[in-house]
């Protein structure tokens, strides 16, 4: 079982492509807007942290020295070193979730769903269906012959999805 610092690796990984650097490029999903300045994964057992190939060296280097060993704890020192290059304009913070490994389990209402099925998406998930390529794995539940809740893959490496 992978610890919770390497899941936030394969989190990161997942999210964004990187260079042989492993600056962060673009946001790893169609069509590929440019990747956010820094992104910061806290766990319990440690941070990871990932540059923007955009950024300059100088700029790394003072995030470098502000993130030290606790990036959550001076999250306003982050924003104000960002600030020096232009202005922060939008911060996302959020959870990311691991899921217990649920392989063997069935579920009678979640469908996969496959070319030979994906119209049903057409009607209420018309931009799954569009892109219905770039989704996969994509499962659906219906009821009363509508799908009403969809669960797909936006964003996917070798290892994690």
């Amino acid at each position: 079982m992978l610890s919770d610092l390497e899941l936030m690796v394969q989190h990161v990984n997942v999210l964004f492509r990187h260079d042989t650097e492993n600056r962060m490029t673009v946001v790893n999903e169609l069509p590929f807007d440019v990747a956010p300045r820094i992104f910061i994964g806290a766990t319990r057992s440690g941070n990871i942290v990932r540059f923007s190939k955009s950024l300059d060296d100088s700029l790394v280097n003072k995030l470098e020295q502000v993130i030290g060993a606790r990036p959550s704890a001076l999250l306003g020192e982050v924003i104000k070193v960002l600030s020096i290059d232009r202005i922060v304009n939008n911060i996302w913070i959020g959870p990311a979730y691991v899921f217990p490994d649920v392989r063997g389990r069935t579920c009678t209402k979640a469908i996969m769903v496959t070319n030979k099925n994906k119209e049903i998406l057409k009607s209420h998930f018309p931009y799954t269906f569009a892109d219905f390529e770039n989704k996969q794995p994509c499962f659906v539940i219906i009821e009363n012959n509508i799908p009403v809740s969809i669960c797909c893959s936006a964003r996917q490496t070798s290892k994690a999805a």
